[in-house]
């Protein structure tokens, strides 16, 4: 059975707060099209700042559509920030860069994606499948 996943969930953390979001593969097209930024990560999976200010000016234009079920981030005043905030604001780079890293990782073949049993609801229903190296 292939290991496929066309959405796979995601949480991190972010200034406290407990981001969740379902991640879409990439298209091939899109993934060409950040190929000369792949060259460019270190073995901690990072980018250099100029290189990545480059690849999430890109990233920024296509996230929307890769990016589901995006919630837990929230403003000083307790209230909900959308994804479009998120992407459009210098403020949050550092996530958008993990989410830009964490799609290039799901999106690559041969990675293992598994369910997690904990992450059921009341009902017994998973939220999804998640890298196997995903935060949890």
């Amino acid at each position: 059975m292939s290991k496929y996943a066309p959405l796979v969930h995601f949480e991190t953390e972010f200034e406290n707060d407990v981001v969740t979001m379902d991640l879409d593969q990439l298209s091939r097209k899109t993934l060409l099209s950040w190929t000369p930024y792949m060259s460019e990560i270190d073995e901690d999976g990072k980018l250099n700042e100029e290189m990545t200010i480059k690849l999430v000016g890109e990233a920024a234009e296509i996230l929307p559509e890769y990016v589901q079920n995006f919630s837990g981030l929230k403003d000083m005043d307790g209230n909900a920030i959308q994804i479009e905030t998120v992407i459009e604001k210098i403020y949050f780079i550092e996530l958008v860069s993990e989410m830009v890293m964490e799609l290039i990782e799901i999106s690559q073949i041969g990675k293992k994606v598994e369910v997690d049993e904990k992450a059921e609801d009341a009902e017994g229903k998973s939220d999804g499948p998640r890298l196997a190296s995903s935060k949890a």
